[in-house]
């Protein structure tokens, strides 16, 4: 990350960074006749930040101009200028690896690295959930509607406007592929006999995570028995677990707000438990103010009984 030296402007470096007076191939735009249409380059290399030049006047680091074409390191606090005006001087404000983050429009507030599933602005009491589902894309989830995020897309956050800078290291291939080498996860809930109490154990391959009892999971006990329900009465699978929000909270005597915070958590405590079970980012689908379980195959067993066992289509013949 540079800051800029008069004006405070944030600039995140991609994986790739190029500086320049052309617009259209500059990730970082800088208007000065003095500066090359793709004027330096800086970018992650071995473990670490480097720039060179390419330009025709040159770029200073600490007060030295660079040879054309050769790598220098990044440091902390180090200076560079790339042209004459105010626009093209910044210092090195942070030198960790490529990575897909919030950066707010306001000089001064720290950008916020995203990791695959975020709930912002704390944990405790989330606004949104901003995740990456299991085929790559970056969702938003706010007030019980999902969408999809594209890179340089803006969210209000906290009083405050972010913009949503995404790694151009992410191979949206890669989460899908390794999901789809292990198979399905599968969900066990298990309930006290008066409902009170919750767990959920989930395998995917020979992986396990036993996630102990928490209030979330009667959220997802309660859609996956809809979802049942729906199975044996012959609804297919497009059809089968919608509840409307309202409904859910209804049933478990809460507001929607409330609601979606358990679904935050759910989805949270699941993908932090198992990072190689993409597919848990979809623990919930949602459509038009509905929402259900997402297509995982699931027992629920109340005390020591079975009450019913869930298999979709695409898992029947798999050995789960």
């Amino acid at each position: 990350m540079l800051l800029n030296a008069v004006t405070g402007e944030c600039v995140v470096l991609r994986s790739n960074h190029v500086f320049g007076r052309d617009a259209m191939r500059s990730d970082t735009h800088i208007p000065d006749p003095e500066v090359s249409m793709m004027h330096a380059v800086a970018r992650w290399r071995d473990g670490g930040w480097a720039v060179a030049d390419h330009s025709r006047n040159g770029t200073i680091v600490d007060g030295r101009f660079l040879s054309k074409g050769q790598w220098v390191p990044l440091r902390i606090d180090q200076q560079l200028r790339f042209g004459s005006s105010p626009a093209s001087q910044f210092r090195v404000a942070d030198l960790a690896p490529p990575g897909s983050l919030l950066v707010c429009d306001a000089p001064g507030v720290k950008p916020i690295p995203l990791q695959r599933n975020n709930l912002l602005p704390s944990a405790e009491e989330p606004e949104l959930s901003i995740y990456q589902s299991d085929t790559g894309h970056w969702m938003l989830e706010r007030e019980g509607e999902a969408q999809v995020l594209g890179s340089g897309a803006t969210l209000d956050l906290a009083g405050q406007r972010y913009r949503l800078l995404l790694s151009d290291e992410v191979d949206e291939t890669r989460a899908e592929l390794v999901g789809s080498q292990l198979g399905a996860p599968r969900l066990c809930f298990r309930l006290s006999l008066d409902e009170e109490h919750t767990q959920l154990r989930v395998t995917h391959g020979a992986h396990e995570a036993d996630l102990g009892e928490r209030m979330h999971h009667y959220c997802l006990v309660t859609l996956a028995r809809r979802r049942l329900a729906d199975a044996h009465a012959g609804i297919g699978p497009a059809d089968q677990g919608w509840l409307a929000g309202s409904d859910l909270a209804r049933m478990l005597g809460m507001d929607i707000q409330h609601v979606n915070v358990q679904i935050f958590r759910a989805r949270n405590q699941l993908m932090a438990a198992l990072p190689s079970a993409v597919q848990l980012a979809n623990i919930v689908e949602r459509r038009r103010g509905s929402l259900r379980l997402g297509g995982f195959g699931f027992g629920i067993f109340r005390g020591d009984a079975l009450e019913g066992e869930f298999m979709p289509e695409a898992m029947v013949g798999e050995d789960v």
